[in-house]
């Protein structure tokens, strides 16, 4: 597997991670929420979250959608696809001083649907 794509699959197992990880933080009680800034935030929308019949599936969706837009969104900044890119592009490359490629944002939408995490 290429550097690109082994990129790609670490972004994409991240992206799992943290929806699983929100998704247990604001709907089990018992979740250790050392991790976060704010406990305590969590804890608040636990409980009406509860009363008001939010399933956890819900919620991952929600948080799968947000937390893929953001992730896109980084990526198109690297791709160049925003006002930055007047100032100037910022680019990955590996340690050899090889780009990863253009089209970032787009390979990660890609790799999503070719490893079944998007449909």
């Amino acid at each position: 597997m290429r550097l690109r794509e082994q990129f790609l699959e670490e972004l994409a197992r991240s992206l799992d991670f943290w929806v699983g990880e929100t998704t247990a933080a604001l709907t089990d009680p018992q979740q250790d929420l050392r991790w976060t800034d704010d406990a305590e935030a969590f804890k608040r929308i636990q409980q009406p979250a509860k009363q008001a019949g939010l399933a956890p599936k819900d919620l991952e969706t929600v948080l799968r959608e947000c937390f893929r837009g953001f992730a896109v969104s980084a990526l198109t900044i690297l791709d160049g696809g925003t006002e930055l890119a007047v100032h100037g592009r910022v680019r990955l490359v590996d340690e050899g001083g090889v780009p990863l490629g253009e089209g970032l944002h787009d390979l990660f939408v890609e790799h999503l649907l070719d490893t079944g995490r998007m449909r």
